[in-house]
């Protein structure tokens, strides 16, 4: 940062490359989950960077475009499912949280109007990644449950939660008198405390 203003360089991707890898050797060398936190996100941005250039766009408005993040997320989060990490078994909950919070955060913006690259009418992308929201965020709480992941559990608890809020304002906000809809959500809210300390309690009696 202070080379590029000294020399007047123009901002590139390349910089949160460099932060990655700055971030993940430190990480690596002494063991650390904070750096490794920062190192992937900045890589996450350092691929969606580089996508949204290589589609014409300016790099700092991958943001616009959330696909560009959801297809880094998805490998960060393969990574931490697929891979045991024996010399640092503390990493792959790591890139499990980040993966699919990068995945979920996508699904979420992209299920609420976000423009697509997907071939299809806009109204239907929607409707598509809506669906999606709902499959991603039950396929993490079962394979957390299934492998003794807790924080796959709340994470994709909490993004089931939200996708369903989401909806709940799309269908009754317009129409429904303003007391019911939040007595609406506040028992919804009820039922999914409810149903989330039966999962925390099944995780924890399950066998290992």
């Amino acid at each position: 940062t202070a080379l590029g203003q000294i020399f007047n360089l123009i901002a590139r991707p390349a910089a949160l490359l460099a932060w990655a890898a700055f971030a993940l050797a430190i990480a690596y060398s002494y063991g650390l989950r904070l750096p490794l936190a920062a190192g992937l996100v900045c890589a996450l941005g350092y691929v969606a960077a580089s996508l949204a250039e290589l589609n014409g766009a300016y790099w700092l408005s991958f943001v616009e475009r959330w696909e560009q993040i959801l297809l880094p997320g998805l490998l960060v989060a393969a990574v931490g499912l697929t891979t045991a990490h024996r010399a640092r078994p503390e990493f792959p909950p790591v890139y499990r949280l980040i993966g699919l919070l990068a995945v979920f955060l996508s699904i979420l913006s992209l299920s609420r109007g976000e423009p697509s690259y997907l071939p299809i009418q806009p109204n239907r992308a929607k409707v598509l990644y809506e669906a999606l929201g709902f499959v991603a965020a039950g396929g993490a709480v079962w394979l957390g449950i299934r492998r003794h992941w807790a924080g796959v559990v709340n994470l994709g608890a909490t993004s089931f939660a939200i996708f369903l809020f989401s909806k709940y304002f799309d269908w009754w906000w317009e129409w429904m008198p303003k007391y019911v809809f939040f007595f609406v959500v506040g028992l919804t809210a009820v039922l999914l405390m409810v149903l989330f300390r039966k999962l925390r309690a099944r995780i924890r009696e399950a066998p290992a």
